[in-house]
């Protein structure tokens, strides 16, 4: 996006800088370091702004899905989205929060005014500053709740301090709206719906921008010369945490260039690449985990997904996933890393391997992640920073694998995860072995899609506006035998002569079998009814 902005304009108040050049947004934690101990406010809010500007450049999909929720250009909906990201710490322009370091506000302020000390949540009251003066806002609500909330619930006072502070505030907040609305050149405050997005990329965005302050206290600089250097340590910040990664090829074939498709496989040159909901009904071991891997690559390289998450029911299945899906991932995005997120990923992957696997709720921002199905879920629960999770998933492919395994309550949460996914413009692919017919009408009903075939293996596709197609394989599958054998042995494990008779049966093409082992050492009356 180009930004265009003259030099700091004259203050009307007092001739010399506008009254936002007063605040600070970010101290030093240790005053003794070199260089000045504060960021002033005004520019903590532009890093921040420049993160988020060149995430949309360099994304394939945030601006087309923002866009399409809007019903406004990209170009449009890009400058409304930077617009409230500046926003975000406008409760900052108050004594309250320039009081938690004394020294500074003083500095600043200068010291002839009291303030009195006290609890204060600046995302809240930014939030309420800027409904007492324009209107409810769902985006400004957003991008104010970037610490984990927006709490509108809460009782709003006056800060405790003189009455000259209080009208100073009012005027730096007054004053910097104006200069973002001349800044990203809008007549007026945009009256806007919710933009599902805005919340995570704004909180994101917070995260990295403070980590490239550049501790500059001036009010005196060219802004368009600063937000220039911020462009360049956004992307520099942007590319080392992993979350920038262009995809290199995509396809079966540039996948699994050893392989032939087979099954369900041969379908995937069929899809539609447009953005929907695919569910893939096939056998274990039939390769959907493949064919998700080769579908979602196709997607993502025609601009529809930023990334890959897979959703697994257990710890055990992600961790088996992670460790297989490595090489796809480096052929896919070799400048990124997979993810793995759960509540023991920890123990495998520490916390100091990089800004993703710091914590699960960002593991979904880069290109590649596994995870268990609740990590996924938390996006949809009133938890904090719940928005960052699903910023994650909607910005990419969402790929669910064994979907026919979870209780009626995570049906529930699935389903709004499927929701706000179709909200967002955003791609679903969900994998089972069986699934119910009432359970994937339920599933096919959150992109408004329905059933229109019983075959199996089948690939059902919704798109967003809800027609749905079915594809079958040309000619049905052979007919598998199934035997079940009991073998008894007196310590759950199968002896020599039993070894031998699996290898014979897999080197006379055997491909799957059913081994029950039952300790039945000492239960004389059950081992005679065998």
């Amino acid at each position: 996006m180009n930004i265009q902005n003259g030099k700091i304009q004259s203050s009307t108040n007092d001739g010399e800088y506008p009254s936002y050049y007063r605040y600070w947004g970010k101290a030093k934690k240790d005053p003794d370091s070199q260089g000045p101990d504060y960021h002033l406010l005004a520019y903590h809010c532009l890093d921040v702004v420049a993160v988020a500007d060149i995430w949309l450049q360099r994304s394939s999909v945030l601006l087309k899905q923002i866009s399409a929720q809007m019903g406004k250009s990209e170009s449009e909906c890009g400058k409304i989205v930077l617009f409230f990201t500046a926003l975000h710490d406008l409760g900052k322009f108050d004594a309250r929060f320039q009081e938690f370091v004394p020294k500074l506000r003083c500095q600043l302020q200068g010291g002839d005014y009291e303030v009195e000390p006290e609890k204060y949540d600046h995302g809240s009251y930014g939030y309420w500053y800027f409904q007492q003066e324009f209107f409810e806002s769902e985006p400004m609500k957003a991008a104010a709740g970037h610490h984990g909330f927006c709490d509108t619930s809460i009782r709003h006072f006056k800060p405790d301090a003189d009455e000259p502070l209080v009208d100073q505030d009012r005027q730096a907040r007054k004053e910097w709206i104006e200069f973002c609305l001349k800044w990203f050149d809008l007549d007026e405050v945009p009256r806007e719906a919710e933009i599902p997005l805005l919340a995570g990329l704004c909180s994101v965005s917070d995260w990295v921008g403070s980590s490239i302050t550049n501790f500059t206290h001036e009010a005196n600089i060219d802004t368009d010369a600063y937000y220039k250097d911020a462009l360049q340590r956004a992307e520099r910040a942007l590319e080392e945490t992993g979350m920038l990664a262009s995809i290199q090829g995509a396809g079966f074939t540039y996948l699994f260039p050893e392989y032939e498709p087979r099954g369900i496989q041969t379908l995937l040159n069929n899809l539609p690449v447009k953005v929907g909901l695919t569910i893939v009904e096939s056998d274990t071991g039939s390769g959907k985990t493949e064919f998700a891997l080769s579908y979602a690559s196709t997607l993502i390289q025609n601009g529809l997904a930023d990334g890959i998450v897979f959703g697994l029911p257990t710890q055990a299945t992600a961790n088996g996933l992670f460790d297989r899906i490595g090489d796809a991932a480096e052929k896919l995005f070799p400048d990124s890393c997979v993810t793995l997120a759960h509540s023991k990923a920890k123990y495998l992957i520490p916390d100091e391997n990089g800004f993703l696997h710091q914590s699960s709720k960002r593991a979904f921002l880069g290109s590649m992640s596994v995870a268990t199905v609740d990590q996924i879920l938390m996006g949809v629960l009133p938890i904090k920073h719940q928005f960052v999770r699903s910023f994650g998933t909607r910005k990419s492919l969402l790929v669910l694998d064994e979907i026919h395994s979870f209780d009626a309550y995570m049906y529930g949460l699935i389903e709004q995860v499927l929701k706000g996914q179709h909200q967002a413009f955003s791609n679903v692919v969900l994998l089972s072995a069986t699934l119910p017919v009432d359970i994937k009408r339920s599933l096919l009903g959150a992109y408004n899609g329905g059933i229109l075939s019983d075959a199996y293996p089948l690939v059902t596709h919704v798109d967003h506006e809800g027609e749905t197609s079915a594809f079958a394989l040309d000619e049905a599958p052979a007919v598998k035998e199934i035997k079940n054998e009991v073998w008894i042995s007196p310590d759950q494990l199968p002896g020599a002569d039993q070894c031998q008779q699996l290898v014979r049966w897999a080197e006379s093409g055997v491909r799957a079998s059913s081994l029950i082992l039952m300790h039945l050492a000492g239960c004389k009356s059950l081992s005679g009814k065998v």
